[in-house]
């Protein structure tokens, strides 16, 4: 949030760095370097800052491919005539930089380090208690000295809260159910004055106000854009291809799974409708015909045109260039950045681009073009007019000051994300006010998403701000199925409800108003004035513009309203789509009918034919395919019984067609690679099939009807998508496969050595790698093996609850091993659990120091 985080975290760890290096007695007892965990976007600039703020210490990167980082081990963190990452060794780092990915591959050689101190920058990804990066940290030796940096400490609940809380006090909060009880719903002043008191210890809390005096304002101007009429018509077209299910509710996970896609779908229409597969072609198309000229994309003015928040920028952006602004603009979806970054091209505004596909140097570069000097004219001279963001890749941990302008194109559900974006230009630095402007469209979800974000800052303010007030309702983790069912009706009533004759009306006149004129009925407020505003007599102060938004839906009220929890709200909403699924039902029906009567009557006479019942179509819908896709991947080719049990698909469907379908899968998608990209999986896929698989007739998924579903352009573009990622994993798992029906299945895997341990590749990994725990035997890495051919790639706690595996009982063991208490017998070829090097952190608050010290060995669940 630019109040100083980075520059005081170092300062702590120069501190520690010369306390350990005093001469002739150190006030604090030495130890490795300090470790610094950050995002990758931010690794360059806490660099820079490390040399400014700690100028006598080596500051080591640790990132790159493995080889860069062995090398950095080698040479970088150690004196090279030193022992590599043991608590003995001879360091030669003073501050080691990098990122959670890099903590997460390498976790078994950095929890060796004796680190002197660790600091976690955004630590608010370490809410979740059980997440990977948790557990991986919590293996780590820092001799309890942690230090946490985050601006947004509490996202959603008090749970994620407690989750900070352990990981720096594991002791005094060791009981999460104990601390929901007390805060998990504050609702008086009582509790949260009791909160302060137990955060008081833990939370240094800074302020802008606190640190900057003189900050300039920061100006939130809501715009409400109108619905294009293309934006209209498939907005509308949505909700009524959907009907079917929409009418029947959220009440179960498949239609959990349904909701969500048309929530996504309509998510991205209000955006732009050019993000909706085939709208685009489809457009252009028609245009070209009416116009007589061949196109194949939208010219400018068409893709302005057909998005309302694009139209409004059409219109914004002139006057900013004009007067010298630099913009920030804010996105979720990569493919809204993707319409961004052509419109931007084709007006020929500068930008530069920063999402998740960017890597950490080409980020930093991207910045700091950005923050180059300007000639002053209004022109950028090195510093580009725009700058493209995602809210999870560009919102945290950077400094764009260089900006005076926010736009939020669309918002995040959690409000905090788009907290920590605006935070990028408003921060210690600037020196200009900076204007937010943030984009919804009239009469659709988004308005109303805003009112429930509105409710997790309530909570965030009651406990870190002091309000004593009551907790506002919901503010879940994730979108429940009645949220989700809401936000739909509410964005489908005011759309759907509205004449179309009118909402056309109002979109041309939007479009045809001046920047001005929208603008100035837009709301506006001022916030976070911190030379003018007194949070104690203002009760508006430090709140973000949509806390206090409301949903306006069509205008008036009386009878023709429809309540939304009426259930029959879709009926009442779209008639005409009633009606139309009512014929079709009738009609289904009817025809059901009269098989039954045919049938009925056959057997009577005793001359029914075959043909009578196999009236189904064979068909892979598009669900089942990409369950299958997915399923594939978990399981690996030639897996059919488990890919087939675990896909969802109909009753037609037999591990015989998902064989089929998978072949010709792996075939077409490895097409698309080099020809040497993936020797193991060609050469099973093009083996010759079992003959159940043969068996399968042409048209009831066999030939035909893979050549029909293969030739769609669609799933063709879906397999092009997926081929380098799918053929990776699957060529990965294929020599795996073939190695253990070698070995006469799973169950001889578990027991036989040589299949696995005579393997050129597995003596070369034994031979350079280190185990990924003291205790892992060689049976420990047969058990992972054949549980991710049994269970599925990644699904790592069935896998060590599995007993017949063996993971969770060689856990155990090396647990009772450490804490002294006599060992399970291990198998032949199993090597003793061993204590190894324990851990300075605690594993509880019970027991004697002596036991707890070795709590945190590496455990299954963190494995790999």
């Amino acid at each position: 949030m630019g109040l100083g985080k980075t520059a005081q975290s170092l300062a702590l760890i120069d501190y520690v760095l010369r306390s350990q290096a005093a001469t002739p007695q150190p006030t604090i007892k030495p130890r490795g370097p300090a470790l610094v965990v950050v995002p990758l976007s931010t690794l360059v600039n806490w660099e820079r800052e490390a040399a400014r703020w700690a100028p006598g210490a080596h500051v080591v990167p640790y990132i790159g491919n493995p080889p860069a980082r062995a090398v950095i081990r080698q040479h970088e963190l150690v004196y090279e005539n030193g022992t590599e990452c043991e608590a003995d060794a001879v360091y030669k780092a003073d501050v080691v930089l990098t990122t959670y990915e890099m903590v997460q591959a390498d976790r078994s050689t950095l929890s060796k380090v004796p680190w002197s101190c660790l600091v976690v920058d955004e630590a608010h990804r370490l809410k979740n208690s059980g997440g990977r990066a948790v557990r991986d940290l919590h293996t780590f030796d820092f001799a309890g000295r942690v230090v946490l940096l985050t601006g947004t400490p509490l996202q959603n609940d008090t749970a994620e809260l407690w989750s900070l809380l352990n990981f720096v006090d594991g002791r005094r909060f060791a009981d999460k159910e104990d601390f929901e009880s007390k805060f998990g719903a504050v609702k008086k002043a009582g509790q949260v004055e009791a909160l302060h008191k137990v955060l008081a210890p833990y939370l240094l809390r800074r302020l802008k106000q606190d640190v900057e005096h003189k900050l300039p304002p920061r100006v939130e101007t809501l715009v409400e854009c109108e619905l294009m009429p293309l934006q209209k018509k498939c907005y509308r077209a949505l909700f009524e291809r959907n009907f079917k299910f929409l009418r029947h509710g959220c009440n179960d996970d498949r239609a959990l799974a349904n909701f969500n896609n048309v929530m996504m779908e309509v998510r991205k229409c209000c955006q732009h409708p050019f993000l909706l597969d085939g709208v685009e072609e489809a457009f252009v198309a028609q245009q070209a015909l009416q116009k007589q000229r061949a196109r194949t994309t939208a010219t400018i003015a068409q893709l302005a045109g057909s998005s309302g928040k694009l139209q409004l920028l059409d219109k914004l952006l002139p006057r900013l260039k004009a007067g010298g602004h630099r913009v920030l603009i804010f996105s979720q979806m990569t493919r809204v950045l993707d319409v961004l970054e052509d419109y931007s091209r084709s007006r020929g505004h500068s930008y530069e681009r920063l999402d998740g596909g960017v890597t950490g140097r080409a980020r930093q570069a991207a910045i700091d073009r950005f923050c180059g000097p300007e000639d002053g004219s209004g022109d950028e001279a090195d510093g580009a007019f725009l700058f493209l963001l995602s809210t999870r890749a560009g919102g945290q941990g950077i400094n764009l000051v260089a900006a005076d302008t926010v736009i939020v194109f669309d918002s995040d559900w959690n409000p905090q994300n788009d907290a920590q974006a605006l935070a990028r230009a408003h921060r210690i630095g600037q020196t200009k006010p900076v204007q937010v402007y943030r984009l919804v469209m009239r009469g659709t979800y988004e308005r109303d998403m805003l009112d429930r974000a509105a409710m997790k800052l309530g909570l965030e303010q009651a406990i870190f701000g002091g309000v004593a007030g009551e907790k506002p309702e919901g503010g879940g983790s994730k979108a429940s199925r009645a949220e989700i069912e809401r936000l739909l009706k509410h964005g489908a009533y005011a759309a759907i409800a509205e004449d179309t004759e009118e909402g056309e009306k109002k979109a041309k006149e939007w479009g045809a108003e001046g920047i001005d004129a929208i603008l100035s009925r837009s709301e506006r407020r001022v916030v976070e004035a911190s030379d003018t505003t007194d949070s104690e007599t203002d009760p508006n102060a430090n709140k973000s513009l949509f806390a206090t938004a409301t949903f306006a839906g069509t205008e008036g009220g009386g009878a023709d309203e429809i309540a939304l929890d009426d259930p029959e709200f879709w009926e009442k909403l779209m008639p005409e789509a009633a009606a139309a699924e009512k014929l079709r039902e009738e009609e289904e029906a009817a025809e059901e009918a009269q098989r039954l009567a045919e049938e009925k009557k056959a057997d009577a006479s005793g001359t029914r034919r075959r043909a009578v019942v196999e009236e189904h179509k064979f068909q892979w819908s598009w669900a089942e395919r990409k369950s299958v896709v997915d399923k594939l991947c978990t399981f690996g080719f030639g897996q059919w019984s488990a890919v087939h049990a675990a896909a969802k698909l109909d009753d037609d469907k037999t591990p015989a067609h998902v064989a089929a379908f998978c072949r010709r899968y792996a075939v077409t998608s490895a097409r698309t690679l080099a020809l040497d990209a993936c020797p193991f999986l060609l050469d099973a896929a093009c083996s010759e099939p079992e003959a159940d698989e043969l068996a399968v007739a042409p048209d009831e998924g066999g030939k035909v009807t893979l050549d029909a579903v293969f030739a769609e352009a669609l799933f063709t573009k879906y397999v092009l998508q997926r081929a380098h990622e799918d053929v990776s994993r699957l060529e990965l798992m294929q020599p795996l496969i073939n190695a253990v029906k070698n070995a006469g299945g799973p169950r001889a895997a578990l027991d036989a050595a040589e299949w696995l341990s005579e393997r050129p590749e597995v003596k070369n990994v034994e031979e350079h790698c280190d185990k990924p725990a003291p205790w892992w035997s060689p049976r420990d890495d047969r058990g992972l093996l054949v549980g991710t051919l049994r269970h599925g790639w990644g699904r790592w706690d069935a896998i060590r609850a599995d007993a017949e595996l063996g993971l969770e009982a060689s856990w155990e063991s090396a647990i009772a091993a450490a804490n002294g208490s006599p060992e399970p017998s291990a198998g032949d070829d199993a090597a003793p659990p061993s204590t190894g090097r324990r851990s300075k952190r605690k594993r509880s608050s019970s027991g004697s120091p002596g036991s707890a010290e070795a709590s945190k060995e590496n455990t299954p669940s963190n494995k790999r």
